[in-house]
């Protein structure tokens, strides 16, 4: 059963058109609207999914276009089907993402032809619906695959960022005014508004593709990401760093092995700079702590590769040098010393024109010399 809602401001037209849909027997007529305002009141408070709505184009006050939009924006699910006497109007329709449109006065064979092939649609979208997970990595960069490993390509950049922005606050709610501000900061409301209902439509959509449903939420003027039943990196390695000195080693090591270098690195999106900097100190200690251990076990070996992974991914870490180094000096490996600090030294000459502190001076020199 398709559920189904009427939009058109002239009188005759509607109820023409509720007279045709009543007599489709796998069609629900739910509700029709000759006023654009009190249609999109319905959508934004009814919980009711609707597969389809029959839309007038030429309205007072809100034209069927930017009603389209606010609407997919409430109900991504839905169709829209534009009612027109006006071809013209058919390719800007597809841009907000029309699945079609019907000439006034409606054919009533071409009608039925593109409700039966709508409702073929959904019923095989219905059975190919595995309830799939995706799994996200914030870890290195930042990429979603799917259940068989592949890796989504969004179609915009503006698409990956707000998955990465939702994603980012780890299901809470966020205001549809904090999306603009954080996404389309230079265009005004409007212009940003159509954006991100265009934005939301195409991330569902390709979800719903591999299986994936109910993952992008919108309650009211907020967003966020229904999590349940995914996997993000960095959301699991968040809720175990907690008191990483009472766990176990086995699972601190795990625990380390989810971190695969900077927090959306390369992404150059400034919302997360302070999580980056959270996580690579929470990393960093993590780290020590491993290697604390390992070096009470008498293990050098092991806890000096714990040190060289840390510097692989955060190579400006002098901390992490100087423990290396200590560590080095018990294993009695000068020119292992020799290397790091001489990476070290290199590193902070080509890329800040600076040089290594005295301290660090100090405890090279005094490891070499004895």
């Amino acid at each position: 059963m398709l559920k189904v809602i009427a939009i058109d401001d002239e009188y005759i037209a509607l109820e023409r058109l509720k007279r045709v849909l009543k007599k489709i027997d796998y069609i629900k007529l739910i509700d029709t609207f000759n006023e654009p305002e009190k249609a999109l009141e319905f959508f934004v408070t009814t919980k009711e999914r609707i597969d389809i709505v029959f839309l007038d184009i030429e309205m007072p006050r809100m034209n069927g276009l930017e009603l389209a939009e606010k609407i997919i924006g409430e109900h991504i699910g839905t169709d829209i089907i534009f009612l027109t006497a006006y071809d013209q109007y058919a390719l800007e329709a597809f841009k907000v993402h029309a699945v079609s449109y019907l000439l006034k006065p409606i054919d009533l064979e071409e009608m039925n032809k593109q409700l039966n092939h709508l409702y073929r649609k959904k019923q095989i979208a219905k059975e190919d619906i595995q309830n799939k997970k995706i799994f996200i990595q914030g870890f290195g960069g930042f990429s979603c695959k799917s259940e068989d490993g592949k890796t989504i390509k969004w179609r915009t950049k503006k698409a990956e960022e707000l998955v990465a922005l939702l994603t980012h606050y780890q299901g809470k709610k966020i205001s549809r005014e904090m999306i603009l501000d954080r996404l389309w900061p230079e265009k005004d409301r409007k212009s940003a508004s159509s954006n991100l209902y265009t934005t939301c439509y195409y991330i569902r959509k390709k979800l719903e593709k591999i299986g994936v449903e109910h993952f992008l939420v919108r309650d009211k003027e907020n967003y966020y990401i229904d999590i349940k039943d995914n996997q993000v990196d960095f959301i699991d390695f968040s809720k175990k760093i907690i008191l990483p000195h009472k766990q176990t080693m086995e699972s601190l090591i795990q625990l380390a092995n989810t971190y695969k270098g900077q927090y959306l690195k390369d992404m150059a999106y400034e919302w997360g700079e302070s999580r980056a900097i959270w996580f690579e100190n929470e990393y960093t200690n993590l780290q020590f702590e491993i290697a604390r251990r390992y070096i009470e076990d008498g293990d050098f070996v092991k806890a000096s590769k714990v040190m060289k992974t840390l510097i692989e991914y955060h190579p400006l870490c002098e901390k992490a040098y100087k423990k290396l180094i200590e560590i080095l000096i018990g294993l009695n490996d000068q020119e292992q010393i020799k290397k790091y600090y001489q990476d070290y030294v290199n590193l902070l000459e080509k890329e800040f024109e600076t040089v290594v502190s005295e301290e660090m001076k100090e405890i090279v020199h005094n490891a070499l010399s004895s």
